[in-house]
Parts: C-alpha cells; structure tokens; sequence
C-alpha cells in the first residue's frame, strides 16, 4: 500500500473522499471489507489500477446477476491467529468458531469463482489464492459449539467426566435439600433453601444457631444476621464435585490446545485467506456501488487531461438521486493545462471542481464514476487541493499568508503528472494584485506540464485565461431570464458573476443595484455586459440549435412514413404485375400450343401446298397476336437487356448475347453464334450460360447459305423433340438446305437422324456431308419446296 503523503491527506479530507468510503462501507458484507475501504490503497500506476478496474467490472457483472460469493459471516480474527501462532498458546471455543466460520467462507468462495474461469478467468482466478481446510474445519466444528462451548463428545475422556460430574452434582444437590428441609423445620433457617460459594453448595443459617450446626462456615452475609455453612454430610460429595470440574477443565484446555496447534500449522493461509476476503469484500462493495449510483468503470491512463460525459458528484448523487443532479461535461484539448472557471455564485463552480478532485481519486482507488461511458482520466501522482470549508466575507492576512504558503509548496512539488485544484483563487488580497499574483503562479504551473483547475470571480484573471497559451476559461451557464444557474459547464469563455442581478432579485433595491454599477467602473462594468451579451447570444444560438434538431427529427420521421408507404405501394404494384405477367405467359402458352399442333397436323396429314399455305397465314397471324400480347408484357415488365447479357431465343433453344441495347422500337442486335441479328426485346428472355448442359442444343445461321443444327453430347433419345421443330422453322421459313451436326463417334446419332428424316413431311432428301462439309459427321438435309 502506498504511503499517504501530507499533500495527499490533505486533499482526500478537503475533496470529503472519507464521506465517500463511509457510504462504501455500508455496502460491504463484512468488517473485513470495511477495515480494507479504511485504508483503500491509491495506485500511481497505469497498468496497476486497469487490472483492478477489471476486477471491479467482473464483479459488477456478477452482482448484477446476483451470484457474487457469499462473504457475510466472515470475521476479523488475526488476533485469534495471532495468539494460535505462539506455542504452547491456546485459543478460546469462540475464537476458534469464528475461524471455522472463516474457513467455510473461504471454501464456498472459492467454489464459486472457479466457477466462472471460463467467462470472468480474472477474478474467478482469486479462488486460487483462498485456502480451505475442511479438515480443520470440521475438527473445530465437532469439538465446538456456535457459542463457543466445547461439546460433550469433544472426546471420551470429556464425555466420561461430565457424566460423573452429573451424577455428583445430582447427588449433592438430592444432600443439601434434605438437611435444608430439617434445618426450616427446627428454624435454623427461614426457608429450605441452598446456594453456592467458592464453586461449593452451602446452607443459609441464623448466625445464632452457628455454633449448632457441624460444618464448615463459607461466610456471612452484609448484616451477619446470616452464616453460609456447609453440613459435614456434603463435605465429600462437593470435594468430589470440585475435583470432577477441576479435570473437566484440564480436559477442555487439552482439547484447546490440540485444536490451536492444528490451527497454528495454517496461520500464513489463514493470514491470506482474511486479506482475500476483505478484498473481495472491497470489490463487492465498489460493484454494489455502480450498481445503485448508475456508476461506470472510466478508462484510465490513456489521455492527457480529464474527459467527463455526464459526470456527477457522487455525493451529491447519494444525497438527492442520480436524475436529480446535474452532469457536467468536459471535452478539453489536450495541450490545455489550466482551465479558469468562473460564474455566479452557488452557480456550481466549487461542486465542479469538486467533481474533477474526487473523480481523479477514485480513479486511483479503483473506484466507479458517477458518469456515462466514454469518461476518461489521467493517471495522477500527486493531487494538490486549496478549497476553503466556508466561504468567508472577508479574507484577512493570515488567510493570504497561509495560502501562498502552500503555494510555494505546490510549485516546489508538482510536475507534469499533478493536479492542482483551487477554489476562488486571487480573492485573499487586493482584485489587481491578487489577480497578477494568481495569473503569475498559474504560469508557472502551466509552464511545469501541471494540470489545474481554478474557479474565480477575478475579471483580471478571466481576462489574463483568455490571452495565455494552453489556458482556457470555463463559465457555470446562467438562465438570464428566471436569473437562476443552470448548473452546466461551458467551455471556451468566462462567465458573469450576476452579482448585481441576483442582488436585486434578493431584494435589494433598483436604485441600489445602479450606484453598485457606477461605483464598479466604467471598464469593469462593460466586461461584465460584454460577457453577459455573449452568453445571450450563446443561449439563442442553442436554443436555435435545438429547434433545428427538432424540425430535422420530424422531416426524419415524415421520410420515414413516406418509404414505408412508397413500400408498400411497390408491393401492391409488383402484386399486380406478377398477376398480368402470368396470365401473358399463360396466353402465350396456348397460342405456342395451337401453333405446335397445327405443325403436327399438317406434318401427318401429308398436306397440299394450298393448305401448308393455309396454315402458314394462321400461323403468321398467331405469331402477331404473340407479338401484341409480348409487347404489352413488355410495356409492362421491361426486361432491360444490357450490352453483354446471355440471352435466348423464346419458344427455341437459340442462345446469344446481346451485343447493343434497345432502340426506339425495343429491338436489340443480338450475336448468335457469330451472327447477328435484330430481335425485339418481347422475342428474348435471360439466361445463364455458366447454367447450360453441355449437350444444350445451339442453331447457328450462316448468313445467306445454310442452317446448321449441333446435337454433338445428345443422346439419341434426346433429339427427337428438338431436330423436328428445328426442321419445322426451317421449313416454314422457306430454307432449302440445313446441316445436322452429330459427329462420327459410334454412330448411333447419325442412325437415329436418319431415321427421323425417313420420315419427316418436310424432308424431301437427306445424305452425308462430303469433304469440306464436315464427311461422316454431318447431314446434309434438303427441304421440301412450298
């Protein structure tokens, strides 16, 4: 632990930080815990007090959860274990209950940070340095009582003892009432009653019946009306009785010692086992603490100066409530080194001061802040506190002379790793002086690297902050209009002391408030309504700000709305829309049918060409009823064919791709197999070339001379639907020859074209194709004329 410098004391009584334990202490489990929060360490060092905030958080997430160890029953016993250490000592039963106590505690404790290694390895690896010792624990526990009294089966030896002290005491007593009853009868004595002195059992009798009676006398009483004697007939029954207690208590004492002796083998675990536990304690404490007071674990030693977010006195926050406190926040730059903060008075500028000096001791101490999250602190060394208990009318010599005092001793002692804290700093002596003397020491601190805070009513000072480099001012914001403070911190200019505002609102007259004006002077008077012009100005601007915000929140919202219902409208539309695009296709569907039928029918009907003729106007004004129908789908549902998209041909196995997009009309140029040609965008519809069979059929049109069918990968089985419409295109588009493509392989492709051909209507002949057209492995079809 380390040591409590003067500096140090100084500030913890003058920032009420023992006020603070006080209350952690009322939430400790047991004394162990309150005796650590006494002499709560305070950690200079970074790495240190990150890994005890790791404890803190880790037990705050168990408190929450309400599984933190139970720890109540715990006691202080290092006096216990103090006297067990020395041998040949022995400790009392009830000391030796309170340790049996300690060891239960220790072991259930242990069991139950073990049990969280896996989520919370840091504090659960504590556990580890507990030692039980159920052994001793059930020694003590069978031999002792929760009273402290050794039990009867403590050993044989006891039990046998204690039964013929029984028997003795029962035949003693059986004794003595009988003689009582005689000695009553012959008015020896008043009553027939016994008592006890020295440990024997004796008779009350007149002191003049004495002399009457054989025994021994144990006394009289305070008159010497009254004897206590004890009849001879006990005289051996009680000797008997004194020597069974005399050997009870030799036998307890053995049972003592031997159990002291156990306990003297383990007196450095038990010594751990304590400064465990209070620990622990401390950490349940400080996790309650966050708990109840909405309090945060800060991030510590990665900034140069304090960062606070909502920051609340914690004092203030037991007192009155966590809502019920203003928060302060406090974004500095980080090259800043003094901030002046100044204000009206019981505007909150000392209780912000406040707030900065017990939050950079808690931090040392590893305890919560009452703040949100994202506050962040420096690691100080050393903090330094001037703050006055009262706030005096006057400040006389002594006051300025002890305080430059201890000035001298902050500037010897502090460095770029102190914080300095003081409270109405230059209003000792005279405004001028005590402003120059104020500006020239806060130079010197702000020149040595030291942080500090400073609250004033000097104007001198507030103007020599807003000149100086790495200084900023700081005012306590004023509701100019109720003339009552806000209690927020403002940062980046001075603030008005409203002395004259609030004088009159107090009551003191108008024309006394104006003559208070003329006497301050001219110069003083115009800052003071230059800077309460400032903070009009700053007190519109935000409340523009928030107008703005708000009317940003409901434009937001409004946006919001809109989407949904352009949503859902989109929905419905697209409903719709699939509904029409089915019933097109379903169309489509029939008339592709009524066409393929038509084909069929005059495929096996052998037609003339009168009918072939026929047909081919049935079929062309089908094909334009298709059109309408696809350009109405398409008005519809644009496919928006893009440069280089895979395509097919509908109602063929044609694949292509899109070469250049839509023209007026919805016509595209799309490559087939190295032609092109024109398409309207209702004639295609998408494909995925990385999608096809390999033995997907492809028609490549060679331009002016012939048409070309690839059944290559086909099964014979396979072709039989795809060659007849190709056949069938062909002919009702008036070519004369086409090309099958089968390859030679075993042949049974070429068989099963040929055979198909055999008998295909349009086919008027079929061979194979000679040298330069592909030999075995190529048809060449002639079409039947029309």
């Amino acid at each position: 632990m380390t040591e409590r410098d003067p500096e140090l004391l100084r500030s913890l009584e003058k920032l009420e930080f023992p006020r603070l334990v006080s209350y952690l202490k009322s939430l400790c489990q047991t004394e162990l815990g309150e005796k650590y929060l006494d002499e709560i360490p305070i950690v200079f060092d970074g790495d240190s007090l990150a890994k005890e905030y790791l404890l803190v958080d880790q037990a705050h997430s168990l408190v929450m959860r309400n599984i933190f160890p139970d720890l109540t029953g715990a006691k202080d016993v290092r006096a216990s274990i103090s006297r067990a250490a020395k041998p040949g000592s022995f400790v009392p039963g009830k000391e030796l209950h309170d340790i049996s106590i300690l060891l239960h505690v220790t072991e259930s404790t242990r069991k139950s940070l073990l049990k969280q290694k896996a989520e919370l390895r840091e504090i659960s690896e504590i556990g580890f340095r507990l030692y039980p010792d159920p052994i001793l624990e059930f020694n003590i526990n069978r031999a002792v009582d929760e009273e402290g009294n050794i039990k009867d089966d403590a050993s044989k030896e006891l039990r046998r003892i204690r039964s013929s002290l029984y028997r003795s005491r029962t035949a003693v007593r059986k004794k003595i009432m009988s003689i009582a009853r005689s000695f009553s009868e012959q008015e020896y004595s008043e009553d027939d009653i016994f008592t006890q002195r020295d440990g024997r059992l004796v008779l009350p009798v007149k002191a003049e019946f004495k002399r009457q009676i054989q025994g021994l006398i144990h006394g009289s009483s305070a008159t010497g009306q009254t004897v206590f004697i004890e009849p001879s007939g006990t005289v051996d029954l009680n000797n008997e009785v004194i020597s069974l207690q005399f050997e009870e208590q030799r036998e307890v004492e053995r049972i003592l010692r031997e159990l002291t002796d156990s306990v003297r083998e383990v007196v450095p675990q038990l010594s751990q086992d304590l400064d465990v536990i209070a620990f622990l304690d401390s950490l349940y404490s400080r996790a309650t603490y966050a708990v109840r007071l909405t309090a945060v674990v800060p991030a510590v030693g990665s900034v140069q100066v304090p960062r606070l977010v909502k920051a609340r006195h914690p004092l203030l926050v037991i007192k009155m409530g966590h809502d019920k406190v203003s928060p302060i926040d406090m974004f500095l730059d980080d090259a800043t080194r003094v901030v002046v903060i100044s204000g009206p008075n019981s505007g909150g500028k000392t209780v912000t001061l406040k707030t900065v000096g017990i939050f950079a001791l808690c931090a040392l101490a590893a305890i919560p802040l009452t703040a949100d999250p994202g506050t962040e602190l420096p690691v100080y060394t050393s903090v330094f506190t001037d703050i006055g208990d009262e706030q005096s009318i006057e400040n006389d010599l002594s006051t300025f002379t002890s305080r430059i005092k201890h000035f001298v001793e902050v500037l010897e002692k502090s460095n770029e790793r102190s914080l300095v804290l003081v409270d109405e700093f230059g209003e000792e002596t005279e405004p001028a002086e005590g402003a120059a003397l104020a500006s020239a020491i806060l130079e010197d601190l702000r020149d040595k690297g030291v942080m500090s805070f400073v609250t004033t009513h000097n104007s001198g000072l507030k103007v020599f902050a807003s000149e100086a480099d790495l200084m900023l001012n700081a005012a306590m914001e004023f509701d100019q209009k109720t003339l009552t403070p806000t209690y927020k911190l403002v940062l980046g200019r001075p603030g008005s002391s409203y002395a004259f505002e609030i004088a009159q609102r107090t009551g003191i007259g108008h024309s006394t408030v104006e003559r208070a004006r003329k006497y301050v002077g001219e110069g003083r008077d115009k800052l003071e309504g230059l800077l309460l012009g400032v903070e009009q100005l700053e007190n519109e601007l935000r409340d523009r700000v928030l107008e703005i915000r708000r009317e940003q929140e409901l434009a937001e919202a409004m946006r919001q709305e809109y989407e949904k219902k352009l949503h859902t409208a989109k929905k419905e539309a697209a409903e719709i829309k699939n509904k029409a695009a089915d019933e097109s296709e379903r169309i489509v569907g029939d008339l592709n049918r009524q066409i393929e039928n038509l084909v069929r029918e005059i495929r096996e009907t052998n037609a003339e060409k009168e009918t072939i003729k026929r047909a081919r106007v049935q079929v062309d004004e089908m094909k334009q009823r298709v059109s309408r129908i696809r350009e109405e789908d398409r008005a519809q549902h644009p496919m928006n064919f893009e440069t280089g998209d895979s395509v097919l041909l509908k109602g063929t196995l044609l694949s292509g791709e899109v070469v250049e997009q839509s023209n007026d009309k919805g016509e595209l140029i799309v490559e087939v197999n190295g032609l092109r040609m024109r398409v309207h965008e209702s004639e295609l519809q998408r494909s995925s070339r990385s999608k096809q069979r390999k033995s997907e059929v492809t028609i490549e049109v060679r331009s002016g001379t012939s048409t070309k069918m690839d059944i290559r990968g086909m099964r014979p089985y396979e072709i039989q639907t795809s060659v007849e419409k190709f056949l069938d295109e062909a002919y009702l588009s008036g070519i004369k020859q086409v090309e099958v493509v089968h390859g030679t392989g075993t042949g049974s492709l070429r068989r099963a074209v040929e055979q198909l051909l055999k008998v295909h209507p349009f086919v008027a002949s079929f061979r194979s194709g000679e040298m330069g057209e592909g030999g075995q492995g190529v048809t060449i079809v002639s079409m039947k004329a029309e």
